[in-house]
């Protein structure tokens, strides 16, 4: 999901993000979901998406990459 200047993993089945938002509302029950989390359940419902799914051992390969992007920034 791209956000406010950088991109974040959402993970619909478990309802996850990357952000801030989620890490420190959502994980601390302050909010029921974050809104990269809304915006990919909205995104699907009006089928103006673009899934990408890839196998479980690509996932160190992706998470490494947002954490360089976040890096940057």
């Amino acid at each position: 999901m791209t956000g406010r200047g950088r991109d974040y993993q959402v993970l619909p089945d478990s309802l996850f993000c990357t952000c801030d938002d989620y890490y420190f509302r959502v994980m601390e029950r302050k909010k029921q979901l974050c809104y990269h989390i809304i915006a990919q359940q909205l995104s699907v419902a009006m089928s103006r998406h673009n899934a990408i799914e890839m196998t479980d051992s690509r996932y160190p390969e992706i998470t490494s990459k947002l954490t360089t992007i976040s890096s940057r920034e």
